[in-house]
């Protein structure tokens, strides 16, 4: 699988914890915020994240964008 956006949720004001985490393990850090951590990976990255983050909440792996503009489109 190629790369896609993976947002890793933390706790309010956590969020540098967990970028400080995610680089000691060698994932991407492509911005930080309070409450978690945008990166970019694979499906197995975002596995890992899964599997070895202490801090993270969920793992938010991106699979497409489409538009809806009524309810039945989604």
């Amino acid at each position: 699988m190629e790369h896609a956006n993976i947002f890793v949720t933390s706790h309010p004001r956590i969020g540098p914890v967990l970028a400080n985490e995610m680089e000691r393990l060698g994932f991407v850090i492509n911005k930080t915020t309070n409450s978690g951590v945008y990166s970019t990976g694979t499906f197995t990255d975002a596995m890992r994240m899964n599997l070895y983050l202490r801090t993270a909440n969920r793992v938010l792996l991106h699979l497409q964008n489409f538009k809806a503009e009524v309810a039945d489109e989604l």
